[in-house]
Order: C-alpha cells, then structure tokens, then sequence
C-alpha cells in the first residue's frame, strides 16, 4: 500500500498544483514569469546578483517540466536485472521524468520548492521527491538561506574540484547536467555581499554519499568488487551457522553485513565551509576552505577479518579559484589540497593527500556559432605506493598516480538558434578511456524539445571505465515545459 502511495503521489500532487496554481494568478513580463531571478537562477542572490526591491505583478512563480526518454542500448551482457525484475532481454526502456519548481517572492524574503518525479526516485529514494526547498531572507548586506539546498563552489565549467557539500548520484551515468546530478543536503547558508567582495559561510549538520547504481549496467567495478567479495564472506558465514545449527552466529552474520556502510546521517557527519570571492581588474577569484568526509566509502580489509571495515575519510580541502576573460577567450580554473588523516600513506584503509585541479578555457570561433571548451581535470596522488599492498585504497597495478583527463564540447546553433549540435568527448590519459556524447536538440517551440543522442565508450582492460565498455546507447528524447 505504501509503495502504492509512493508511485501515485507525482501524479496527483502534480495535477492538484497545476489547477491550484492556474497561470491566472501569475502576471508574466516579456521574460517569462515575474520573480524567477531570485531562486537561485543567473542574476538571482544566489549568484550574487541584486535582492529585490520591487515587484512588477504576482510574486508566485511556476514551471512544470516533463519529459520522456526512450534509450536503446547498444551491447554486452549487462542488461540482466537492469529493470530490478527477470527480463533482462530488454534492451530498449522508457524513462518518464517530471519536475515541478515553485517560487514565492515579497521584498525581504523568496522561497523555493522543487518537487521530482522519476523511475529510481519512486523506486528507490521517496524522500527526493522534494528535490530542493530553500528559505531566503535578505538582511541588509546579509542573505540567510536555509532548506534542503544545492550550491556550487567553484570557476569550473561543470567540473570543479573545491565543490564538496553536494553529492552526486551516478546511478544513471548518462551524464546529466551538473547540477541535475547533485543532491540536494539539509544546508544553512550566511551570504556577506560587498562591493567587490562576496564571503559565504555554509553548514550541514549531516552528509549524503555518493549514490551508484546497486545492479544493472551502471554498477561501478570497485562498487562490483567489493559487493561480490563481501556477499561471498557473508555466505560462508551464513552457511558455517546453518551447519553448527546456530541462529545466534546467523543473526550476527546478516547483522554485520547490514551495518557494513556507516550511517552518515548523524551529527558525526556533519560539514562546513567558508569561501570569499571577489573581482579584481578584469578577473574573479576565489579562496574556500571545507572540512567534511569524502562522499565515497573506503574498505579496510583485515586478514583476521571476514568482512571489511567501511568508512568516509575525513576530509578537507583547501581551494582557490580565478576566471578572466581573455580577448575571445574566457579563462578559468580551481586547485585544491585534499588532506585526510593519512599524512605519510602509510595507511591502506584512507585515502593519501592530494592535489586536484581544473583548468580550461572557452571561445567562440568565426566559424557560424562554433564555441569550443576544452577542460584539464587533473590529479595527483602523494606518497602513492608508500603500502605497495594491493588491498590499499589508492593501489594502481601500474604505479599510475597521477589521473588527468581532457574534456572537450564543440557545440552550435542553426536555424535561428532553434537546432542545438553538441559533441562532447572525454579522455582519460594515463588509462586510455574514451568516452564520445553526441547530442542534437530541436527546439520545435520555446516549449517543446526533442533530442536525439547517444554515448560510445570504450578503453583499455584497466582503464577507469572499463567495466562500461559495453554500454554504448543511443536514446531519444521529447521534454515539455508548462
């Protein structure tokens, strides 16, 4: 019944706002509805723009987008249980989404409310069906902002290294934008706006990990490794219980496999920042500090053990960020040292020190509307190889510690912006991994879109992608914005 409720609750909460919420309440200006920039949209407080001061028409604002996906993937053996049920033969699937943003305005305050429908959402995580909830109130210089948030830290264009709080779900990879594949945190955040400064100081009492993919295509292989290694110990154990007759030595079996992944959703967990951005010249430049846990479990394999030790590295990072235009060019970039406790790497169950960086720039060439964007996402492992056990956390066969990869995007527009090509590409150099994301979006009306692309992946035996080799796909798409 509850799962019932669970699946039904999009549809009639979603048809109930679209006749509460009936555009005769909202008073629309040239640009669309009145008031959009102030939740968190480009030019919003969010994004250090202005708090308003006046409002033309209805303070409400609404949007509800729809839209469905028909993909086709295009090889291997992975598919079984793809569906969560036995018919793995399916090769092509359906994959209707829904999002409902809502936003209300007045002079000192604005709030927001986004509500998600999709497949794995009603499937598996109920409580996302509120995707964020925000709270603004504008004090003089000062904006609090409270609610269950999404911010963005950083001069990288959809890759950043000193952006911590969120964490990302890679249930799906079928790399969705940026923020779409983030997941909004219970959050509290303090903005400073000055002249040409901006200090921000954030705090969440608690942490959400990383999401992937439990069975299916998208299961990770370190992800796949440990899940099959750990399952096998609690079998043995099981069974060796079951022989002796024992129900206590069952019970702390499957005990111990339920609490493997600590709890993150405690105090213990919690996280904070602080980052001051500012514009000097031509140029904005940023300085954060962030102290938290890393959002991906580490595993600690003892050989009096049966099962691992999980756990999330402490964690902080301390990060600067600068962007300036250039002539045609527009610059930017992020460093950043991660420090966790294992100071000399001596450690195989956490993660060493690192320093991470992005650094990229984008142009429009004289070429129709050609706009390249070429990224370097890079890495650096310290003290790697310190343990030489293949059983630490940062262990490479090769000795490889350092792990960078290009990222470039070519996109235009024809037809008066109305057809959108984009070809995106990605390569791993140290570990060979190709990945190619061609996309072609026809925008019939400032409503309607469809979409037509595909993803071809391929790399080397112990490339970081290579348990994805055979997940190529092409997919179809049609969205629809109320």
């Amino acid at each position: 019944m509850f799962d019932f409720f669970l699946r039904k609750i999009p549809l009639w909460f979603f048809a109930a706002a679209i006749l509460c919420l009936h555009p005769a309440l909202f008073a629309q200006d040239e640009d669309g509805w009145s008031g959009f920039s102030s939740f968190g949209f480009p030019g919003g407080p969010a994004d250090g723009g202005f708090a308003p001061d006046s409002f033309s028409g209805s303070p409400f604002s609404f949007a509800l987008e729809t839209e469905m996906t028909a993909r086709a993937m295009l090889g291997g053996g992975y598919l079984d249980g793809y569906f969560h049920d036995s018919r793995g033969g399916d090769s092509v699937f359906l994959d209707p989404s829904a999002k409902l943003d809502f936003g209300y305005a007045s002079e000192k305050t604005d709030f927001r409310l986004v509500l998600r429908a999709d497949r794995d959402v009603l499937a598996f995580w109920p409580q996302d069906i509120i995707g964020e909830f925000t709270a603004r109130a504008y004090l003089g210089d000062f904006v609090l902002e409270a609610g269950k948030m999404k911010i963005v830290w950083g001069k990288g264009d959809e890759v950043h290294v000193v952006d911590n709080f969120n964490a990302n779900d890679y249930t799906n990879f079928i790399f969705p934008s940026y923020i779409d594949r983030r997941i909004a945190e219970p959050m509290l955040r303090l903005v400073w706006n000055g002249a040409n400064l901006r200090a921000e100081a954030v705090y969440t009492p608690v942490m959400t990990a990383d999401r992937f993919a439990e069975d299916g295509p998208w299961v990770p292989g370190p992800v796949r490794d440990l899940s099959g290694r750990a399952s096998s110990a609690v079998l043995a154990q099981a069974n060796a219980a079951l022989e002796a007759d024992n129900a206590g030595l069952l019970l702390a079996a499957l005990s111990a496999a339920d609490s493997l992944v600590p709890d993150t959703s405690c105090f213990d967990y919690g996280q904070a920042g602080f980052r001051l951005t500012g514009t000097a010249g031509l140029a904005d430049w940023g300085v954060s500090y962030y102290i938290g846990h890393r959002k991906q479990v580490s595993a600690v394999w003892d050989a009096a053990q049966d099962l691992p030790e999980l756990g999330y590295d402490r964690l902080q990072v301390f990060g600067l960020e600068g962007a300036a235009a250039l002539g045609r060019f527009n610059l930017r970039a992020e460093a950043a040292y991660w420090m966790t406790e294992d100071f000399a790497g001596t450690d195989p169950g956490v993660h060493n020190h690192s320093v991470q960086w992005v650094a990229g720039f984008d142009v429009d060439l004289p070429i129709h509307n050609l706009n390249v964007n070429i990224q370097n996402n890079g890495a650096v492992v310290l003290h790697g190889g310190e343990t030489g056990s293949p059983l630490d956390v940062d262990y490479d066969a090769k000795q490889r510690h350092t792990n960078n990869k290009i990222i470039l995007r070519l996109s235009d527009s024809f037809l008066y912006e109305k057809l959108n090509l984009e070809l995106r590409f990605l390569w791993g150099i140290e570990r060979a991994d190709f990945i190619l994301f061609p996309s072609v979006r026809y925008n019939v009306s400032p409503e309607l879109e469809f979409a037509l692309s595909g993803m071809y992946i391929t790399g080397k035996e112990d490339s970081e992608f290579s348990y994805w080799q055979d997940n190529s796909f092409v997919q179809l798409g049609v969205k629809y914005t109320f």
